[in-house]
């Protein structure tokens, strides 16, 4: 592909310091890297909101969200301007007309006859027919043309006839996830991956092109290196040897709730500190979110998981003993101590597999909730309230 010094520069009106607040634009971004080819480059905020780059030519992807007015309608300034945008960028040499594909992308649902026509036209013949009916349509009631529309029809005839030939209109549904979750969909992601795949992905590409752009770099992700993440990441949740973890951090006002539990109640009468009961809740809280999750994705059996507890709760058991005979002399509260530290050495497998480092504490845990396993020698009386 030919270039010049200005090809795919950034302009004015590409300023990368404003990529920060384009949420959306991320969400095109992905949804190309999804659907381009391998040797392409995805970029933002480089030549166009988003473009793509490789051995087939350049698009050029112009972003419009709106939830209150049509931004493609007839008259519609947003879709005026991207095309005088457009006819801009190739007067300056900043887009080679003959070897972009000009694109608009609308996230919602809207419908434009004028935008219509221009993106269905493949031909000269059909882009200039296309303009011709613009034309009419524009004048009916013999008002002025706004600026846009004016300086669009104005312009460099045979220049407009090839940018409409090369023009394209595309939407989404309105919810830019549900959309991408469609594309992950059509791929040979394993539906039950695909929802957290997907977050991965998104968590991703944010990630790549806000560490660039905080280095002062151009913002763009080749498709390959994409895929590579992608399928490494299916990989380590489909076949590792650790079931993976996808709880995330457990949330502040979920600790506060949990602060009143079974088993919080339990560690306060062994006398455990604040920061240990901290991390109790955590490994709690995200031992339940992984078991769930597991389960809803056909990772573990219920069965399994039962069969793990029971083996947490022997475990339990045999410490226990251990305890009472290696600490008779000592006050019940260092005892309880003992038989918790005891616990957390546990290094128990799940159908084989090993589990991330704090599950089997939040399995632990959970038992005590239920009252099933404690801490304090008493704990059986100490607790006969409590259910």
């Amino acid at each position: 592909m030919a270039q010049t010094d200005k090809t795919h520069e950034p302009s004015k009106s590409q300023v990368p310091g404003q990529l920060l607040g384009y949420g959306l634009q991320y969400s095109r971004m992905l949804s190309l890297l999804l659907e381009s080819d391998g040797d392409a480059v995805v970029s933002l905020e480089v030549f166009e909101d988003v473009g793509v780059e490789g051995d087939g030519g350049t698009l050029a992807s112009q972003t419009k969200s709106s939830i209150t007015k049509n931004p493609v309608s007839n008259g519609a300034e947003p879709f005026w301007k991207t095309l005088r945008n457009w006819l801009d960028a190739i007067r300056t040499g900043q887009l080679l007309l003959n070897e972009t594909v000009f694109e608009l992308y609308v996230f919602g649902e809207y419908e434009g006859e004028i935008c219509t026509c221009f993106s269905n036209a493949q031909s000269e013949s059909e882009a200039n027919e296309a303009l011709s009916k613009a034309r009419k349509l524009l004048s009916a009631g013999g008002k002025a043309l706004p600026e846009h529309i004016a300086a669009v029809l104005n312009g460099d005839q045979p220049v407009l006839v090839e940018l409409i030939r090369r023009f394209r209109y595309r939407h989404g549904s309105g919810a830019s996830v549900s959309d991408l979750k469609e594309q992950l969909e059509k791929t040979l992601i394993p539906p039950e991956l695909v929802d957290n795949v997907l977050s991965h992905a998104v968590g991703w590409v944010k990630q790549e092109i806000d560490r660039q752009l905080e280095r002062g770099e151009r913002a763009s992700i080749r498709v390959s290196k994409f895929r590579e993440e992608l399928a490494a990441y299916t990989r380590s949740l489909a076949f590792s040897t650790c079931l993976a973890d996808i709880a995330g951090p457990a949330r502040q006002d979920d600790i506060e709730k949990s602060l009143s539990r079974h088993y919080v109640r339990q560690l306060d009468l062994i006398l455990v500190t604040d920061e240990r009961k901290l991390g109790a809740i955590s490994a709690y809280l995200r031992a339940s979110v992984n078991r769930e999750e597991w389960g809803r994705l056909g990772f573990v059996h219920e069965r399994s998981l039962d069969d793990f507890e029971n083996r947490l709760t022997d475990y339990w058991r045999n410490s226990r003993t251990q305890c009472e005979i290696a600490m008779v002399s000592r006050h019940a509260v260092e005892r309880g101590q003992y038989l918790l530290a005891e616990c957390m050495k546990c290094n128990s497998p799940l159908q084989g597999r090993a589990v991330p480092h704090d599950f089997i504490e939040g399995c632990f845990h959970s038992l005590a909730d239920e009252l099933l396993v404690g801490w304090h020698p008493d704990y059986e009386t100490l607790t006969l309230g409590w259910k």
